[in-house]
């Protein structure tokens, strides 16, 4: 299951052309405040994986597909469930078709965008956030992200001398109710440690904001998908991994990917506003329990 979330505007002020251009919401989506209709600032998909070998071999369907809508029927009784999206027999760009570009898009417009992964062990949350390694085929919506990211960040610059972009990225684990840094033996002068030196991080109000932060966690600032992409495959070394019955070497731990973007304009102009805004990733741990 996804559930996307595109509330928290942080500011929607881009330069009209650009907006139209760029923007895949129409002008009527956002409000005269600012902000998103209730129906688009939370939106689910479910994604039906193929057959593998944890199913012994069971090849009955269950499931029946018509559009948006999905039908359970084990035999006894049946009952239908409506969502956002709904992919059966799609490839990874399908779901970043559908969910990913709708997230970059409104990143770019200002607005915080959050995504979960959730479900079964084996039920493919990692595959479909992360993906296969150096493959562009079976990529999943983290890189597939972090790549328009850059490409478009690259062209906006290019149409507006004026717009500077800082992305920085940050990347925690939450592991039986500890967070970690994965990340954190990437700042300079920190020696390279294992799972074992890892820091328990505390979460800490943030009275400004009205928000709760990670204490002490790291930020990184890339320039270049390829810096991502390292990143992404450190941080998921460090991952808590451990063998399950449905998963030889399943995620144990909730993992947060955390972009966040600063575009702001040099020299200064009453017409254009700068605007701070943050793609959130999140892939949880097998809900079998």
């Amino acid at each position: 299951f996804f559930f996307a979330n595109m509330a928290e505007p942080v500011a929607v002020e881009l330069q009209k052309e650009k907006k139209e251009k760029k923007s895949k919401k129409s002008k009527d989506d956002v409000g005269d405040d600012g902000d998103l209709p209730a129906d688009m600032r939370v939106r689910v998909a479910v994604r039906i994986r193929p057959f593998n070998k944890a199913d012994h071999n069971d090849t009955s369907i269950c499931l029946t597909v018509d559009d948006n809508k999905i039908t359970a029927d084990n035999g006894q009784k049946n009952a239908s469930f409506s969502y956002d999206h709904v992919f059966f027999e799609s490839q990874q760009a399908d779901v970043y078709k559908a969910v990913g570009e709708t997230m970059l898009h409104d990143a770019f417009s200002g607005f915080n965008s959050t995504i979960f992964a959730y479900g079964q062990t084996g039920s493919g949350k990692t595959y479909s956030m992360v993906g296969v390694e150096n493959d562009p085929v079976h990529e999943g919506l983290l890189p597939r992200i972090c790549k328009d990211l850059f490409a478009l960040g690259e062209e906006l610059m290019a149409e507006d001398r004026t717009l500077n972009i800082k992305i920085q990225v940050s990347f925690v684990e939450v592991y039986n109710e500890k967070i970690h840094d994965l990340l954190q033996f990437e700042v300079p002068g920190v020696v390279r440690g294992t799972e074992e030196d890892m820091k328990e991080l505390k979460l800490k109000e943030n009275k400004k904001t009205k928000c709760f932060d990670v204490e002490g966690l790291s930020l990184h600032t890339v320039t270049n998908y390829p810096r991502v992409k390292n990143l992404i495959e450190i941080g998921t070394e460090y991952r808590t991994k451990a063998a399950t019955g449905m998963n030889e070497l399943s995620s144990r731990s909730h993992s947060v990917f955390t972009i966040f973007m600063n575009q702001t304009h040099q020299p200064p102009s009453p017409t254009q506003r700068d605007m701070c805004s943050k793609i959130v990733i999140v892939d949880l741990a097998g809900s079998e329990r």
